[in-house]
C-alpha cells in the first residue's frame, strides 16, 4: 500500500496528526493508520448524522401532534365551559319562570295575576335576547381568534405585518369577549 502523505489532508486530519505529534508531510505508517481511522470514523459520523436528522424529524412530528392534541383539548375545555355557562343561564331563567308561575297560581286577584304573567313574558324575552347577544359576540370573538391563528400559521415574508394584524384581531376578539361577559 502506498503512503497517504501525498493525498491532501482535511482540516480534521491535519489537526489530529499535529495533536498526536505524527508526521504530516512524510511517509509514516502511524500517520496513514490515523488517517484511515479518521476516514472510517467519518463514514460512521455520516450515518449518525442521517440517523440523528431522522430522529429530529420524528421528534418534530411528535411535538406537532402533541400541540394539536393540546389545542383540541383546550377547545374542548372552552366549549364545556361555554355549555355550562349557558346551562346555568337557562337554569336561572327556569327558576325565574317557575317563581312567576307559582305567583300566577297563587294570585288572589287580577292585578297579581297580571303581574305574574308580565314576569313570565319578561323573563323569557330578556334572557333570550341576552343569551342570543352573548352567543353572537362569542362567535365573533372565536372567528377573529381563528383568523389570527390562521394568519400566524401562514408562511411568508410579511412576518411583522402578520404579527401586527394578528395582534389587532386578538385585541378585537378580547373586546368582543368582554362585551359578552358584560351581558352575563
Amino acid at each position: 500500500m502506498m503512503s497517504m502523505h501525498k493525498k491532501p489532508l482535511t482540516d480534521l486530519e491535519h489537526r489530529g496528526l499535529h495533536a498526536h505529534c505524527l508526521p504530516i508531510d512524510q511517509p509514516s505508517q502511524l500517520s496513514d493508520a490515523f488517517r484511515a481511522g479518521v476516514a472510517w470514523a467519518g463514514k460512521d459520523i455520516e450515518s449518525f448524522k442521517s440517523e440523528l436528522e431522522a430522529k429530529v424529524r420524528q421528534n418534530v412530528q411528535l411535538m406537532q401532534e402533541r400541540d394539536a392534541y393540546r389545542a383540541a383539548e383546550e377547545v374542548q375545555i372552552a366549549l364545556r365551559e361555554k355549555v355550562q355557562g349557558e346551562r346555568d343561564a337557562l337554569a336561572n331563567s327556569f327558576c325565574a319562570l317557575q317563581d312567576a308561575a307559582t305567583d300566577l297560581i297563587h294570585a288572589s286577584n287580577e292585578n297579581e295575576a297580571g303581574d305574574a304573567i308580565e314576569s313570565i313574558g319578561g323573563c323569557g324575552e330578556k334572557e333570550a335576547r341576552q343569551l342570543s347577544s352573548y352567543r353572537i359576540l362569542i362567535a365573533q370573538a372565536e372567528a377573529l381568534e381563528h383568523r389570527a391563528d390562521c394568519i400566524m400559521a401562514e408562511a411568508g415574508y410579511l412576518e411583522n405585518f402578520r404579527r401586527e394584524v394578528a395582534g389587532i384581531l386578538r385585541s378585537d376578539a378580547k373586546d368582543k369577549r368582554q362585551q359578552a361577559e358584560a351581558l352575563k
